[in-house]
């Protein structure tokens, strides 16, 4: 009876999380040492748990017999001494925060160490990222510029996808999924029954408009893209910081690909209303690949548009107007060979100060 009419306390689970916690406020600057860092957690409702119930958050708590008040403060004093360290033990070790030394205040005085965050600290923070995703992203993307694939699965393998359900007997609808993907998930780091490979099929799927096997998996889809955008916003970041153009510039092209449910190896075609497998055979057909050779067809457009067999009026106009209001960029480029300056020759004296000076010499070259 007693279990059914007194409720059980609600405990905290702060202390499973109190690593990005920490990163979070390091960054915002409302802790800057170690000490305000154990004075933040005694604010909280984590701290007022652990007071009242030791034993649920310390196994060594538990083997205490008889414990007295003083006992009790020290094994409190020691566990938070201990979670603390292990909390900024592993955002050192993830990048994401500096240790450096402090200045005494008062003669005498230890210099209590000072904790700054960096950059890797600050893209986890304005993300709302865990700190082992960022080190992860980090240590694939400080490699050599990645393709668009491998990007993908960096994408997918990082731990924010780790809670991503995988029901019963769905390892078997992956791995029949997967033959129908066009990218073929590598068994030797991935297993059908991973939510990893679940998220890169559901990825597949929706770049390539793929018909998923069930209706979990289009919540499941919902889960993935929601939680993958400011994925890639962090990656790109971290990725320029990195200095990989290669890196940056299909990490961008993959949040088009995401936003626009495309695959960059379609045809930008695709893209237009109204256009079909069969509107782009007979534009192949016209010599015409892409939206810019669209564009440029301005006196014939029309015409070229009537021979597609649109579905109405409707979609021939709507088609037009988006045609013509799309920007038309003039691009020139000039290369100059400059010829070799004369070594023999004295430097140009400056002109005096006050007086106007003679226009620049034009070095004479050749256009190339």
């Amino acid at each position: 009876r007693r279990f059914i009419y007194e409720p059980f306390p609600v405990e905290s689970s702060l202390h499973e999380q109190l690593t990005d916690h920490l990163n979070a406020e390091i960054v915002a600057k409302t802790i800057k040492t170690r000490e305000e860092a154990i004075d933040y957690v005694t604010w909280t409702y984590f701290f007022r748990r652990l007071t009242a119930n030791p034993a649920y958050y310390d196994q060594q708590a538990a083997l205490l017999e008889q414990p007295t008040f003083d006992k009790q403060r020290d094994m409190l004093a020691n566990y938070i001494e201990r979670l603390m360290n292990k909390c900024l033990d592993e955002l050192i070790r993830s990048g994401c925060i500096e240790l450096k030394e402090g200045v005494p205040l008062r003669t005498g005085e230890i210099p209590s160490a000072l904790v700054e965050p960096t950059k890797l600290g600050r893209v986890a923070s304005l993300y709302y990222l865990g700190h082992r995703t960022v080190a992860q992203f980090q240590r694939s993307l400080s490699r050599e510029g990645l393709g668009f694939v491998e990007l993908m699965r960096v994408l997918c393998e990082c731990p924010e996808y780790d809670e991503l359900p995988v029901r019963h007997n769905e390892d078997k609808m992956n791995a029949e999924f997967a033959e129908a993907c066009p990218l073929e998930v590598d068994l030797a780091i991935q297993a059908y029954d991973s939510p990893h490979t679940k998220a890169f099929l559901l990825l597949q799927a929706h770049m390539w408009g793929l018909a998923l096997p069930i209706n979990d998996y289009k919540t499941d889809l919902k889960t993935v893209l929601d939680r993958s955008i400011p994925l890639i916003q962090a990656m790109v970041d971290i990725a320029a910081e990195e200095a990989q153009l290669r890196s940056t510039v299909n990490l961008i092209l993959l949040l088009q690909c995401l936003h626009q449910s495309h695959q960059p190896w379609k045809s930008s075609l695709a893209c237009m209303p109204h256009f079909n497998e069969k509107t782009l055979k007979i534009l192949a057909g016209m010599g015409i690949e892409a939206v810019p050779e669209l564009i440029e067809r301005q006196r014939t457009l029309q015409k070229d548009l009537q021979k597609l067999n649109l579905p109405n009026a409707d979609a021939y106009k709507e088609v037009l107007q988006l045609l013509q209001e799309m920007p038309r960029l003039r691009v020139r480029v000039e290369l100059r060979i400059l010829d070799p300056e004369d070594p023999t020759q004295a430097p140009e004296a400056p002109p005096a100060e006050g007086g106007e000076g003679a226009p620049p010499k034009r070095r004479e070259g050749e256009l190339g």
